[in-house]
Formats: C-alpha cells, structure tokens, sequence
C-alpha cells in the first residue's frame, strides 16, 4: 500500500513544492498584507493543518498550478480558478492580480463565493460533505499576497450568486475532477448581473465572455 508521503514529486517537481511550502510560510508569518481581516490562533492552526496534511504530490500540483497562472495572468486583467480534493478535503484557488482586483474586499467576497459554490458542487456530485480552504494568490506591486479562507459542513449560496460564480468559472463535477461551462436559457437573466435577460446580453451573437 502506498503512503502519500513516499513521493518522488519532492525530487520531480522541487519548486512547485517549494512554491506551496511558502503558502504555509505565509499563514504562519499570519502575512495577510496587513492581516486584513486578521486570522485568528484558532483559523491559522486550521488552516496550517489542511495545508500541512496534504501528501507532497498534491502540494506539487498546486504549488506548479500556481506559478503557471501567475505567469499566464500576468499584465492582464484575467482571474484564474482551480480546485482539487484530497479524502474529504477540498482546494480551491484563485488566482489575479492587483490591477483586475484593486478593491481587496471585493476580492475576499469572490474567493469567498468560489469556495462556497465548490461546496455545493462537491455536495451535488460526491453526496456528503467536506472541508474546504479558499487560497487567493494575488499579484501586488510588491510581490504576492495569499489569502486563506476556511469552512466546513454545509452551505448555502444565493441563485444569483451561484449563476455568477458558475458563469465565470465553469460547473463542477468533483466525482469526476470535470469542470463544465455553464449555459443559461436563452430568457434566464443574464449571470453576468445586468438584469438583462441572457439571449440580449452574453447570450447574443458573438458575445461570450463574462
């Protein structure tokens, strides 16, 4: 029987563990730009052990994940979102920079809206629940910035919102590790929050993008 400990990703992939060896760095500095909100003892032991329990191959995904879609983000306005699951652990993380999300709560409440809806996902298609943590890595004038959020057990997520998260990064199927695009009817409102129905906004001729 293998234990996730017996990797050779350490060895395969040394800078994409490196790379999440230092999301854990952070939460223990409680570097948070300022610690806005700031965690809490209780919130950092959480998170440090989810991050910490992870098996180095899982680590080495993320941590690779994440230096892919800084660079390919870069010098745009583009937002990026994955997840994984390990046991009944769930990862999910997003990706920007400073210029897309200048306003930090706004950034928070979407990375917050992510994870939820992800929840749900993981409800819908694995049929229990899970533990989750959000991790926001955003680009700043001075380098990076991560933020942690935590949750577990069940959720609720407003239709408006789930539609606006669903629009923007795709529909989950976490017993399959498949994500889909979502489509509205043509006279659902339009996710996009213009009160518009879809088939006069995103959903006419040529126009796609959220």
């Amino acid at each position: 029987m293998s234990q996730p400990w017996f990797s050779l990703a350490a060895i395969e992939d040394p800078l994409g563990v490196e790379l999440y060896r230092d999301m854990i760095t952070k939460v223990w500095n409680g570097q948070l730009r300022g610690s806005r909100p700031a965690l809490t003892p209780q919130e950092v032991r959480l998170i440090m052990a989810f991050l910490d329990d992870a098996p180095i191959s899982h680590q080495a995904l993320i941590g690779r994940w994440t230096l892919r879609k800084r660079d390919e983000i870069r010098g745009s306005v583009r937002t990026a979102s994955g997840c994984s699951v390990f046991q009944d652990r769930l990862f999910v993380y997003m990706c920007s920079s400073a210029d897309a999300w200048s306003n930090y709560d706004a950034w928070v409440a979407e990375l917050g809206a992510l994870m939820m809806v992800r929840l749900l996902h993981w409800r819908e298609s694995r049929g229990s629940s899970a533990m989750a943590l959000g991790i926001g890595v955003r680009e700043v004038d001075n380098g990076v910035e991560y933020t942690y959020l935590y949750t577990s057990g069940p959720v609720a997520v407003p239709a408006d919102i789930r539609a606006h998260i669903e629009w923007k990064y795709g529909v989950a199927n976490l017993a399959h590790g498949s994500n889909r695009p979502m489509t509205p009817g043509r006279n659902d409102p339009c996710p996009c929050g213009s009160r518009s129905k879809f088939k006069r906004c995103h959903g006419a001729p040529g126009r796609r993008e959220a």
